[in-house]
């Protein structure tokens, strides 16, 4: 590259997206999800979805929901609108306030999906012989405390 030429936002961006997108599918989320975040992060305006979608060339059903899913877990803010009414959005500038979002939800949805399959085990412990009630008892006990540790430690 010569010296004073301007290299193209994605040239630099798209790549940092795909690496931001794998980082994030080590937390449970899709790829699509950290790609997104990472453009938004990285640009230095706020974009509608149909530019983002351009950009990392997905369809814009796709776009629409990743959007969406990102608003939710608060990765991502609406940041207005155009002129021709589309929403604009920017990344949360505060990174690892987005971190713990993510692994709050996360977590959150992985230990409540373990406590609500133990629930009715427990329920008919009781009832089997050679399964201990208590232990059942004991670790829906400390799953449930799990929880509320998870929803303190990320609130911070």
């Amino acid at each position: 590259m010569e010296i004073g030429r301007r290299v193209d936002a994605m040239t630099l961006i798209y790549p940092f997206a795909l690496a931001v997108g794998d980082f994030a599918h080590q937390f449970g989320l899709k790829k699509i999800h950290g790609q997104v975040w990472a453009y938004l992060y990285a640009s230095n305006h706020t974009l509608d979805a149909s530019a983002v979608a351009r950009s990392l060339q997905v369809s814009k059903a796709q776009m629409s929901i990743t959007l969406k899913t990102l608003l939710d877990l608060g990765a991502i803010e609406v940041a207005g609108r155009t002129s021709y009414g589309r929403t604009l959005y920017r990344a949360n500038p505060n990174v690892v306030q987005t971190l713990q979002l993510i692994l709050r939800a996360r977590s959150q949805s992985h230990l409540s999906a373990v406590e609500a399959k133990l629930k009715p085990i427990a329920r008919i412990s009781s009832l089997v012989e050679g399964v201990s009630e208590d232990r059942i008892q004991d670790l829906l006990s400390k799953i449930q405390s799990a929880i509320g540790l998870n929803d303190s430690l990320t609130k911070s």
